[in-house]
């Protein structure tokens, strides 16, 4: 049976955001998905769904990219230009799904879904953003929602407004020029950054040489094994 992902998730004290803030960053969180769609072509089913006025969910069919697109999605938010630190929790479940509607992903149903809501139902009374629940069997779930994740949320609260845009140009793809370049990057003073402050960031943040090589092992961890040859 085919495996899926879901990502759950809410922003974080949104109730304390002016209602023109909070639709703003609904639209950064809608374009940041169709945004890591086109990064990774036919990975999402369908766009992302808002619901409750500050959830959002969305479905991914290639699951070895969760935990890539769970980073995207919280370093995209962390750099919206607001610069008020906006964050969001997130539950992702990995599982078969019955139902997909496609035009209305909150709608579909199946065992990813259940598993994604209530990973994020956990962090209600927990410090914790990020957390994984799969179906039974995918040991290497237990293993990255114990260990790997607490660790890598650890880091990703505590990202400045610069070092979560060099962390989404790098996702990009952009170069560290790029990236400097960007609308995203510019200083409250109205001046654009240097190529080197973004490298820095990324080195401030352990990025190529901690954070990038965790997510393409948890990639090939998540990865569903190839079929046995008859």
């Amino acid at each position: 049976m085919k495996t899926y992902a879901v990502l759950t998730g809410d922003l974080v004290q949104s109730s304390r955001l002016e209602a023109g803030l909070l639709d703003e960053l609904i639209d950064w969180l809608k374009t940041l998905c169709r945004d890591f769609g086109e990064l990774h072509p036919d990975a999402l089913v369908g766009e992302l769904d808002v619901f409750r006025g500050d959830s959002w969910q969305l479905c991914l069919q290639e699951p070895a990219l969760a935990l890539k697109a769970a980073v995207y999605m919280r370093a995209g938010l962390k750099a919206h230009p607001s610069r008020q630190n906006a964050d969001t929790r997130i539950g992702l479940g990995l599982g078969p799904v019955d139902t997909l509607q496609t035009d209305r992903i909150s709608e579909s149903g199946g065992e990813a879904f259940v598993l994604s809501g209530a990973a994020l139902d956990s962090l209600a009374d927990e410090d914790l953003r990020l957390r994984l629940a799969a179906v039974q069997g995918m040991t290497q779930a237990d293993w990255l929602d114990g260990i790997v994740l607490p660790l890598l949320d650890l880091q990703i609260t505590s990202w400045t407004h610069p070092e979560s845009v060099a962390v989404y140009g790098a996702l990009r793809g952009w170069t560290q020029e790029e990236t400097a370049r960007h609308a995203l990057a510019v200083k409250p003073d109205g001046k654009s950054p240097t190529r080197q402050s973004i490298a820095d960031a990324l080195k401030r943040v352990c990025w190529h040489s901690h954070l990038l090589p965790v997510l393409e092992r948890a990639r090939s961890f998540i990865a569903p094994a190839p079929p046995v040859p008859a």
